[in-house]
């Protein structure tokens, strides 16, 4: 995934859910820094994290790694 895909898909899946990067940081216990760079593809969520995103944007975690290949099985 290139960061433009990353960053894209994060900030969807966050304001779809109507949550502000506070919000997510302080469900997953990281700071809204963290957030506002894992939004811009400066760095990359550790794989706890990432399912975690995945449980509260209620998505699976390939949604949020490979969209390109979820989009395509959805025939998107």
């Amino acid at each position: 995934m290139t960061e433009g895909e990353q960053m894209h898909t994060l900030r969807d899946l966050r304001e779809r859910s109507k949550l502000t990067q506070f919000d997510v940081a302080k469900e997953l216990g990281v700071t809204i820094t963290t957030i506002y760079n894992w939004e811009r593809g400066t760095a990359e969520p550790l794989a706890r994290h990432l399912l975690a995103l995945a449980r509260l944007y209620d998505v699976s975690p390939f949604a949020i790694v490979l969209p390109e290949v979820v989009r395509v099985k959805q025939g998107k």
